[in-house]
């Protein structure tokens, strides 16, 4: 009766010890484990305009999907560019004004003057008038140096002051520094303008007139294309 009872308990704890082993086979972790070091790669995102963020919708590590908006700007700027573009064709459409013109008809007369001034050189009145201040200077220092040549001299026999031979002195450099000044100046007006002086108004000039033309032939078209068509005659027969 023992040895039954001991022989069932052998079989009981051999089928239990072959359940675990069964069990624990199909429920072992199959998967490949390891180490090692993972990469990734930087994607630099960019936009096609520049400006000021204003929004940032996304963190880094978020996961982002194609077509998403990631940042959005600040389109204060560009709205106002866009409404002065659209104030731009309203007024090409619609013409310029009178004053516009006259303004810039004014700007293209100025203009030239100052590249027929340039390129012309000064007048020669400009060139005597500056030869006369040099004159004045000249003897201005010439005067002035004789003065102070006097009180030097008797600033050393104690007969002046030295306030007195300072200011000599003082005004003489005032003149020495006059003159030179006037000599600069004739020389500027003998010399005339540079090459580079006379292109740049040129140039200036050049597309003043470009503008000037611009809104005069502006102005005309819409003017042609808003003019009311005449009505058609119509002769009237008499019939006898």
């Amino acid at each position: 009766m023992n040895r039954k009872r001991i022989l069932i308990l052998l079989v009981a704890a051999a089928a239990l010890a072959a359940t675990a082993v069964y069990a624990g086979w199909f429920r072992r972790d199959t998967s490949l484990q390891g180490s090692g070091t993972v990469e990734a790669r930087d994607i630099r995102v960019g936009s096609k305009i520049g400006g000021r963020i204003d929004k940032v919708l996304v963190r880094e590590g978020d996961t982002v999907q194609p077509g998403q908006i990631l940042i959005t700007f600040d389109d204060r700027e560009l709205q106002a560019s866009l409404g002065q573009s659209r104030a731009n064709a309203e007024k090409a459409r619609r013409g310029y004004r009178h004053e516009e013109i006259a303004e810039a008809r004014a700007l293209a007369a100025q203009a030239k003057a100052d590249f027929e001034l340039k390129k012309n050189g000064y007048r020669q009145e400009d060139i005597a008038a500056a030869q006369a201040d040099l004159d004045r200077a000249k003897a201005d220092e010439i005067r002035t140096h004789l003065d102070f040549d006097r009180y030097e001299a008797l600033a050393k026999k104690d007969l002046v002051s030295k306030q007195q031979r300072d200011t000599a002195e003082a005004n003489w450099k005032v003149a020495v520094a006059q003159q030179q000044s006037a000599l600069h100046k004739l020389d500027e007006l003998q010399r005339g303008y540079r090459p580079e002086e006379i292109a740049s108004a040129e140039a200036h000039y050049r597309q003043a007139q470009a503008n000037l033309e611009k809104l005069a032939s502006s102005s005309l078209r819409v003017r042609r294309s808003t003019i009311p068509r005449a009505p058609g005659r119509r002769s009237l027969r008499r019939h006898r």
